[in-house]
C-alpha cells in the first residue's frame, strides 16, 4: 500500500487539531499547548484523510515544561 498524499485529520478533545508534514514526507509532528488539556483524560482521535484506506501510526509522546 503507498502512503497517502493527504494528511489524516486530528482532533484533540473534539477540536480539529492543525497538522503540517515534517521534512520526511511519512510522518508529522505536531506540539499541543498545556492550556489546550484538560486535568485527566485527554483524546487526541485520527482518522484516515479518505474513507477506506488505511491508517498506520505510531505515537511518542514527550511532556515538556
Amino acid at each position: 500500500e503507498k502512503p497517502a498524499k493527504t494528511l489524516p485529520d486530528l482532533t484533540l478533545n473534539d477540536r480539529p487539531v492543525q497538522v503540517t508534514a515534517g521534512s520526511d514526507s511519512d510522518t508529522l509532528s505536531l506540539s499541543i499547548s498545556g492550556s489546550e488539556m484538560h486535568a485527566g483524560t485527554n483524546w487526541l482521535k485520527l482518522k484516515a484523510p479518505a474513507q477506506g484506506q488505511s491508517l498506520y501510526y505510531s505515537l511518542n509522546l514527550k511532556a515538556t515544561r
